[in-house]
């Protein structure tokens, strides 16, 4: 490990890792650790070999040849007939605030 660039790198929530415009995903073995959002060390060693390692152990991955896509947010639920919910007037939301102060 003496003669290798070392980066530390954080774990994507798809298990991914960006590494001088390259991608890395985790493989399954790696599952039963709690990766995601942690840093993970990156050594390239001078004959180009890459090594993951998160607290001491070496993780396995894989190369991606493309970027993986982004997960697409899903709009809120509306009612059928379309229009945003309101609550009814009685709702907590709805009720006054009581800015009284207590009596003593």
């Amino acid at each position: 490990h003496v003669l290798s660039f070392q980066e530390t790198r954080v774990v994507q929530n798809d298990w991914t890792i960006s590494w001088r415009n390259r991608f890395l995903q985790l493989t399954e073995a790696n599952r039963r650790l709690a990766v995601v959002k942690k840093p993970v060390l990156v050594c390239e060693h001078l004959d180009g070999t890459i090594h993951l390692w998160f607290q001491k152990r070496e993780l396995a991955w894989v190369e991606l040849t493309k970027r993986p896509p982004k997960p697409k947010r899903q709009a809120p639920a509306k009612k059928a007939d379309g229009k945003p919910h309101k609550p009814p007037a009685d709702h907590p939301w709805r009720r006054p605030i009581n800015t009284a102060k207590p009596k003593p």
